[in-house]
């Protein structure tokens, strides 16, 4: 029983651990009123690829919209925003979210390591229930040889105990 709780209480870290180890990834779309032609989305493109924290950029001509993926714990919306600055575009936040199929991606592959690892306390339960059992079949089988040993050296003794009383007897 204590092994399983211990195993319980491991998986539970392990969870624990796996979501605070998560990256932040968010999502914000920006509004870039400059971006008017091919050219002016490659220089969007190329530049703000080199973003520290940037994992995606999507850029739409027609709206004039620039979607990045990034990590916030490495930069922030207003970063990004200083990025644009620095080659003299001006860019307004339209939508700021934390991207939910990251979120959903993150979560599923929790699910798949606590399930894991619940497996694999299932697997050490069962491994320690084995362990257990053998442990006391040797247990019975150690107690048996004990009381089998006591007898033989009771009867020994007994049979010592005569012999005694034999020569005993005889005249010599």
């Amino acid at each position: 029983m204590k092994t399983r709780k211990a195993w319980i209480t491991f998986l539970m870290a392990f969870v624990c651990a796996g979501a605070l180890m998560a990256k932040d990834i968010r999502v914000v779309i920006f509004k870039v009123d400059q971006m008017e032609c091919a050219n002016c989305e490659r220089k969007v493109q190329k530049n703000m690829k080199f973003e520290k924290g940037v994992t995606k950029l999507v850029t739409e001509l027609k709206s004039k919209t620039v979607t990045i993926t990034y990590d916030a714990d490495k930069t922030s919306v207003e970063q990004l925003r200083d990025g644009f600055r620095k080659f003299n575009y001006q860019a307004s936040v339209m939508n700021h979210q934390k991207d939910a199929d990251m979120a959903v991606k993150d979560s599923k592959q929790a699910l798949k390591d606590a399930k894991k690892s619940e497996k694999e306390a299932k697997a050490a339960i069962k491994e320690s229930k084995e362990q257990v059992k053998k442990a006391r079949e040797e247990e019975k089988q150690t107690k048996q040889a004990v009381k089998d040993a006591k007898e033989a050296a009771k009867d020994a003794k007994a049979a010592a105990k005569e012999a005694k009383q034999k020569a005993k007897e005889r005249p010599e």
